[in-house]
């Protein structure tokens, strides 16, 4: 009878790398990582099967020390914001994963998600329309009422309103069209509501996303809150009784630090806003009116905005874009409106003095955030 030969065979041990990255992605599991090597971003397993197709990337292997290979693809670290763009319209989560050490023979280069890219926080001037806010929403729903909260990261505008139980849901899809938010995350009340919000004729409503319900705790968001905005009390916000309000707000910022990864100072305050004081405009009318996109293609072009818009900055045209969606009902506010507007057509010198320099002036909103 032979000996049985009790020598261990081997295995050869996943490369360092491909370790690393397959950690990397167990963390970020829901986004695509772009994963930083020397002048590309690789993308591997099924995120590069995924992209190869999406993108139209060439997919190729990478082999990862086990005796297989792994699914790759690439892009050039030069053109990574039109993919970035492409990716992000098909509803997909970037995860930044940069290099963070110089490669040195013998070692392994450094690699951490310095950022993870979403809808609503995007920051990169090439990916955005600089005449119009690119808000992020959180929406809270419960028992006693709803509240929302959107927040535009690249100017550091941040507002909440709270909603009436009775007709929350109507009042909720007038105020989301209004607002019209490129991205929106939720908790599981508003969630249910989704259907309800979706089932009309929105083009470019996204989807409910669910954040993690532990967002949402009362104290947890009064703490993140006091912290970001830097105060001791929330009562000089006029939050203190708006505990809905406070939930959303606190979870959008927990979800900014989440993606961001870095100081958030521009965002400085959050005002609550009461739509009392502007004329409410309901889905069906604000469709029709065609207030700042058309029927046919959800364009600019032929709308009240596209008709008056012959502003100079990008900060202009979105503070008019605000005008038209939420129009004053208080007369003593529209005629101070209108005093303004009169000041400066009658005076004809100074109105091409202010446009000549309105011309000079960068997007200081978004240089600031």
């Amino acid at each position: 009878m032979g000996r049985i030969n009790t020598t261990k065979i081997k295995k050869k041990k996943t490369s360092p790398m491909m370790e690393h990255y397959r950690n990397t992605k167990e963390k970020y599991n829901d986004c695509i990582v772009f994963y930083r090597l020397g002048d590309f971003y690789e993308m591997f397993d099924d995120d590069a099967v995924k992209m190869s197709r999406e993108l139209d990337l060439t997919l190729t292997s990478k082999d990862c020390g086990n005796d297989e290979k792994a699914a790759m693809c690439g892009i050039p670290v030069k053109s990574v914001d039109m993919y970035v763009q492409k990716a992000l319209e098909l509803g997909y989560k970037i995860a930044i994963c940069e290099q963070l050490t110089d490669p040195k023979p013998g070692t392994l280069v450094e690699r951490d998600v310095i950022r993870v890219i979403t809808p609503g926080t995007i920051m990169e001037e090439s990916l955005l329309d600089e005449r119009k806010n690119n808000f992020l929403m959180c929406l809270y729903m419960s028992n006693n009422g709803s509240s929302m909260s959107w927040c535009d990261i690249t100017t550091g505008e941040f507002y909440t309103t709270e909603i009436e139980k009775l007709n929350s849901i109507s009042k909720l899809n007038d105020l989301i069209t209004m607002i019209a938010p490129a991205e929106i995350i939720c908790n599981n009340e508003a969630l249910k509501i989704e259907q309800d919000i979706l089932s009309l004729e929105h083009k470019n409503l996204p989807k409910f996303e669910l954040y993690a319900e532990s967002a949402f705790n009362l104290q947890k968001c009064i703490d993140v809150l006091l912290t970001q905005l830097k105060t001791i009390s929330l009562k000089g916000f006029d939050l203190e009784d708006k505990p809905n309000s406070i939930k959303a707000s606190g979870a959008l910022l927990q979800y900014l630090f989440e993606t961001q990864k870095r100081s958030l100072n521009h965002i400085d305050n959050l005002r609550v806003v009461s739509y009392s004081n502007y004329m409410h405009i309901d889905y069906q009318s604000r469709k029709n009116l065609e207030l700042v996109s058309n029927a046919r293609d959800g364009g600019k072009f032929g709308t009240v905005l596209w008709y008056l818009d012959y502003t100079n900055t990008s900060m202009g045209s979105r503070l008019l874009r605000k005008f038209v969606t939420e129009p004053l009902q208080k007369q003593k506010e529209i005629e101070l409106r209108q005093n303004g507007v009169e000041e400066i057509y009658k005076n004809l010198i100074k109105r091409e003095q202010i446009i000549q320099n309105l011309k000079q002036i960068n997007d200081l909103e978004r240089l600031c955030g």
